[in-house]
């Protein structure tokens, strides 16, 4: 704050390193700061309160982005809803209710399907590991609300989701989409039928807006040089839908990173600081957070192999056969994608994409909000995976027909 008191003009820190002097280009973020120090000095409340804010601008673009993203407003806003009480920080995780599910899933399965070893745990694997990933994998409300250098994130994941819903929006309006399969109520195909495209004389403007929120949020923080792997995700998961985007936004948007990183460079020490010293890793910990994303029971191995050098006598305790458990259900709820195999593949990517990067540093909170935002959707298409695996394991064992006489009744004779 010392800082932005003797520097009061906020042009100062678009060419130059932010107050803490770190090496860190945020001018974005760092303007933020100077507006609240101008309206409410030292009212630690207004301060407070644009973090509050940003925090409800990333709910409202998130759902915004889902929407676009999954054409579905029940599923985006299941998907805001648990993201924002991971905003929270409140645990819908209920040890007790997630026993009687498990238990009733597995009394149910044996029940329908007692000769089919697969039709009795798949469901009851799956369904435990959607209620693992309920549980928030950071305290998001420390990081973005109550610590004032989380704004940085909070301010980034705004620009960053309102770009992608920006490009998704251009993508529908903008794109032809494939000829769908016809139906008995198609109308029939002649030489001069024609398919019309809706025109949306505002979609011209959207791929300008969304470079503008882009640059934005790379002012804001340093994840957002993801976005353009980011927006070709959502491109292509576009495209297995049927549409024919094209890669101009994902040229673009290189462009758009690559004049930043130049600017950067220009404005800002290229040579690490002390703090990015102290803060970069090189460890198996970066292995680790990455396998958090995509594998999580694989973190727990390390633990059980140090354990079993004690001898064979672990596996009289139920710890082993807990990992086990951990690890089959990863397996099993893998196996299950295929029920919504693009989109969950897409929210599985766009999380585990924005928080690649940050694996290389030493952990805070808030490198965890956008990742999260993302695998809101994961976790919701994958309550819907268990339910689905639930309902299949309730359901009676198919019955096979009947044989069918030959020739059958009523049937014309054959020569």
């Amino acid at each position: 704050m010392e800082q932005l008191k003797l520097h009061p003009e906020p042009w100062r820190w678009f060419t130059g390193d932010w107050p803490l002097g770190n090496h860190f280009y945020r001018p974005i973020s760092t303007a933020l700061f100077q507006i609240d120090l101008r309206l409410y000095r030292h009212d630690a409340s207004g301060f407070g309160a644009t973090n509050a804010l940003l925090a409800i601008g990333c709910v409202l673009a998130l759902f915004w982005f889902l929407a676009e993203l999954t054409l579905d407003r029940l599923i985006a806003t299941a998907a805001t809803l648990l993201f924002a009480s991971w905003l929270l920080s409140v645990d819908l995780s209920c040890p007790p209710v997630h026993t009687a599910i498990l238990v009733a899933s597995l009394i149910g399965s044996v029940w329908r399907h007692r000769h089919n070893l697969k039709a009795v745990l798949v469901p009851t694997l799956v369904v435990a590991f959607a209620l693992e990933q309920i549980r928030p994998m950071a305290p998001l409300k420390h990081a973005v609300i109550e610590w004032l250098p989380g704004r940085t994130a909070s301010c980034m994941t705004v620009f960053v989701l309102l770009s992608l819903g920006c490009v998704l929006r251009w993508v529908r309006l903008r794109s032809p989409s494939a000829e769908s399969v016809p139906t008995s109520e198609s109308l029939p195909a002649t030489k001069s039928a024609s398919v019309r495209h809706s025109r949306a004389p505002f979609a011209d403007g959207l791929l300008p807006l969304a470079f503008l929120f882009g640059l934005a949020a790379l002012g804001a923080y340093e994840q957002a040089v993801m976005l353009p792997f980011l927006v070709g995700i959502v491109i292509l998961y576009y495209r297995s839908l049927g549409f024919r985007p094209s890669i101009r936004p994902v040229v673009a948007c290189f462009v758009v990173v690559g004049a930043y990183l130049g600017v950067r460079y220009a404005v800002v020490p290229s040579a690490p600081s002390y703090y990015q010293v102290q803060q970069f890793k090189h460890s198996y910990s970066v292995v680790a957070d990455l396998l958090a994303f995509l594998f999580p029971a694989a973190n727990l191995l390390p633990f059980i192999v140090s354990e079993f050098s004690d001898g064979w006598i672990l596996l009289l305790t139920m710890r082993p056969w807990s990992v086990a458990f951990s690890i089959a259900s990863n397996f099993a709820a893998a196996s299950q994608v295929r029920r919504f195999p693009h989109l969950t593949i897409a929210s599985y990517a766009l999380s585990f994409v924005s928080f690649a990067p940050m694996a290389w540093f030493k952990g805070f909170p808030h490198y965890y909000l956008l990742p999260l935002a993302f695998r809101s959707l994961f976790v919701v298409l994958l309550l819907r995976i268990a339910a689905d695996c639930l309902l299949s394991g309730w359901s009676p064992r198919a019955r096979q027909a009947p044989l069918r006489q030959s020739p059958a009744p009523g049937s014309l004779p054959r020569p």
